[in-house]
């Protein structure tokens, strides 16, 4: 497995870490200040059933267990890497208000990641929770 470069003091764990109480308990103390969510199902085409799990496995569920992973480890603050797909495609400018609905099964799970995000922040004053929606940049060859 590559291990990511991060800068000092910075530590990751795979995905699957988020979905194994156990290896969540390795990142060892002191907790960190920040956790930072980058994982994804990516959005796909013509999803399968499978892959509509796998949206809500890692999307949805995964999130819910950082979060709660967070609670225990009495971490404060969570940054949540969301998309634009969590809002409803419009002919009108949308912004982080918008109630536009999402339409695809993967903008629909990223939107309840993002709303388990902000029902934490709910649950202490002291947490503080950030949603980034980034725009896409492809690459050669990606058809996304």
């Amino acid at each position: 497995m590559c291990r990511p470069l991060l800068p000092a003091g910075w530590r990751a764990l795979p995905r699957e870490a988020a979905l194994d109480g156990g290896a969540l308990q390795a990142v060892g103390a002191p907790p960190p200040d920040w956790v930072i969510h980058l994982e994804v199902k990516q959005h796909v085409d013509a999803p399968t059933a499978a892959d509509i799990a796998d949206f809500e496995k890692i999307n949805v569920r995964s999130t819910q267990r950082w979060l709660e992973w967070c609670v225990q480890a009495g971490v404060p603050r969570f940054m949540l890497f969301s998309t634009i797909k969590a809002v409803g495609e419009s002919l009108q400018p949308q912004d982080d208000d918008s109630a536009s609905p999402p339409s695809t099964p993967y903008g629909k799970t990223k939107r309840r990641g993002e709303e388990s995000l902000q029902y934490w922040t709910q649950g202490d004053t002291h947490r503080q929770g950030v949603i980034l929606r980034p725009a896409v940049v492809y690459g050669p060859g990606n058809r996304a």
